[in-house]
Formats: structure tokens, C-alpha cells, sequence
């Protein structure tokens, strides 16, 4: 894999692309390996939901496979934040805080774009 990009995605609005990212990096792994599908993501509740079944993600995905030049690999991370209060315990509103780590790997560099 030839072509590579990294993402930070921070702040409450970004829970639902960080989802979105999670789905797309099962799929595209389901081309490669078995996979399991359709778990919770995040620690809260309230965002958690099974974002692999809707028949609009079905469509999307099965449109930007034949869009792809070649093979591409995608992964998210949570990022912990380290505020050098270990002793503290979080605020309410700050689990919404989250930033997530998104790597992408592609053969080609138009797939990453």
C-alpha cells in the first residue's frame, strides 16, 4: 500500500463520523477476513447504536467499493486525553470530548482523497 493519511477527529460533533469510520473499516475488512458486525460503539449509551445494518450504509458502501482503484484499509482509534490530573475525575460533558485517531492505507492515492 502505497498512499497513506491520518485524521484527528475532536469534539462532540465528531462521534457520529468516528462511527461511521468504525462501519467503513469493518466492511472494508470483511473483504479481507471474516469479521464480527454490528457491536456498540464508544462507552456512552446514548451514541452507542449498530451502525452496520441500514440500508443507506449498504448502498453507500457498495457505491464507493466500485469507486475504489484498489485495495484500502482503514482503522479508528479513541485518543485518551492526559491532563496531568490523574486524581481527578471527569466533569460531566467531558466523555463527549472524545477525539479519535483515523489512519487510512490505499494502493492508490486517489482512494485516500
Amino acid at each position: 500500500l502505497d498512499a497513506m493519511a491520518t485524521l484527528l477527529l475532536h469534539g462532540p460533533s465528531s462521534l457520529p463520523v468516528a462511527k461511521r469510520a468504525e462501519s467503513l473499516s469493518r466492511r472494508l475488512a470483511s473483504l479481507c477476513t471474516r469479521t464480527r458486525s454490528g457491536y456498540s460503539f464508544g462507552d456512552n449509551p446514548e451514541h452507542s447504536r449498530n451502525v452496520d445494518n441500514t440500508t443507506g450504509e449498504v448502498k453507500e458502501f457498495e457505491d464507493l467499493l466500485g469507486a475504489l482503484g484498489g485495495k484500502v484499509l482503514l482503522s479508528v482509534t479513541p485518543v485518551k486525553h492526559d491532563d496531568g490530573c490523574h486524581h481527578r475525575k471527569p466533569q460531566l460533558g467531558e466523555q463527549l470530548l472524545q477525539t479519535h485517531m483515523v489512519r487510512i492505507l490505499a494502493e492508490s492515492n486517489e482512494d485516500v482523497y
